[in-house]
């Protein structure tokens, strides 16, 4: 079966304003908002442009692009600014640290191979899911998402999951404090509404998404937990809508994804 197997890094919510502690230090923190203003639809801008898309002032981002020139980060043709490939040593550098991606990818596999359907895991990164580790199947439904690519948590199978089991306390805020983006007609953007979906997804263990983030796609999610039980990353897979219905998805994906969840959560208490 043709494929791709690719993973990243999780990243965790950043601390608000108030939160920070005396040694955070904010020019580092400017540096990666540089990095994280080029993506797939911005992959080369003027210094005026990523001042807008990162709220620093002219003057700031100019330096701190050509102190990214000077380290081999980024290239300029005299005008704009791009990436280069060095970037990609940061995310090279956590994969040569940490192998929980590795040791779930097997389990990822197993789903594809069994359904010929594409599966993903994601973790939650404030306000979105992060893909963290994807194989594709030959039947891929959507080439456009990688690892690395960012989904809303509210429009999503494997947000809600992810949602579903945060504290309460941390749910609360973020159901008072966070935009909740219609991807489609399909997505849920009201707090109350979205609260209760989280509270099927307690009960039953699973989420099913139907159409929220892309038209004509399905997903079923499931949570991986580590030896302590705490759910640290859901694994979903996904299908159009023309090959598996909600009830398909249900009655056929589900109890595959279920089996190789737990055999990768078995593997992660194992760790």
């Amino acid at each position: 079966m043709a494929r791709a197997v690719v993973k990243a890094a999780s990243v965790s919510k950043p601390a608000q304003d108030d939160e920070r502690p005396a040694h955070f230090v904010q020019s580092l923190e400017r540096g990666f908002q540089i990095l994280r203003a080029f993506d797939r639809e911005h992959p080369s801008m003027t210094v005026s442009e990523v001042a807008g898309r990162t709220g620093l002032t002219r003057g700031t981002a100019q330096r701190f692009l050509l102190t990214l020139v000077d380290l081999g980060y980024a290239e300029h043709d005299g005008k704009r600014f791009g990436l280069r490939p060095k970037v990609l040593d940061l995310g090279f550098a956590y994969l040569a640290s940490n192998d929980v991606w590795d040791t779930v990818e097997p389990f990822v596999e197993e789903v594809v191979n069994e359904l010929n359907e594409s599966c993903t895991v994601g973790v939650l990164d404030w306000p979105d899911i992060v893909y963290v580790c994807r194989v594709q199947a030959r039947r891929v439904v959507n080439t456009a998402l990688s690892v690395g690519s960012r989904v809303p948590a509210n429009a999503s199978s494997l947000g809600r999951v992810l949602l579903a089991y945060l504290d309460p306390l941390v749910l609360d805020r973020y159901l008072l404090d966070t935009p909740l983006p219609a991807r489609t007609r399909n997505t849920i953007t009201n707090p109350r509404e979205l609260r209760k979906a989280l509270s099927e997804v307690r009960k039953n263990g699973w989420a099913l998404g139907d159409q929220e983030y892309e038209e004509g796609v399905r997903s079923v999610s499931v949570p991986l937990r580590n030896r302590q039980g705490g759910v640290i990353a859901a694994m979903k897979v996904v299908a159009p809508t023309s090959r598996a219905t909600k009830e398909e998805m249900i009655r056929r994906f589900l109890p595959v994804l279920r089996q190789a969840a737990e055999r990768a959560n078995e593997a992660l208490r194992a760790r």
